[in-house]
Order: structure tokens, then sequence, then C-alpha cells
């Protein structure tokens, strides 16, 4: 929905800016408010950055593991 959002946004950057906060604040609440995943949405958020999807890899990695903390080997 951001992205379909996203395309009619283009010319106003304030409003693309509202967006892109609101779905990444959204995302980070949907997702257990997990700390690491923030850095990769501010990744998303910077034109340069976003050339690697990074909050992807991280959003799979909770989805496979569970967590992105490394596990505690006995």
């Amino acid at each position: 929905m951001s992205d379909v959002l996203s395309v009619w946004l283009e010319f106003v950057p304030p409003l693309q800016w509202t967006l892109d906060l609101s779905t990444a604040l959204l995302l980070f609440l949907m997702l257990g408010r997990q700390w690491a995943i923030l850095p990769a949405l501010v990744a998303e958020a910077i034109p340069g950055l976003a050339v690697m999807p990074a909050w992807v890899l991280v959003v799979g990695s909770i989805a496979i593991w569970g967590s992105v903390k490394p596990g505690i080997r006995p």
C-alpha cells in the first residue's frame, strides 16, 4: 500500500517523507518493536542506500530465526 501511495506522492517530497516515516513506524510496531530493525528502515529511507533492500533482509532473518539477536551456545 505504501508503494502505491508513494507513486502518487513522488512530486510532493514532504508528503513522501511523511509516508516513509509512517510506514517505517508501522513496520517497527508490527514486527514487535525490535530495535535492530530501525537502522535498516532508516537506510531504506535514504535515497542512495535504498539500492540494497536492507529491511527485507532484517525482516527475513526475524521470520526465519525469530529474532535478530545471536544465539547463546552452551
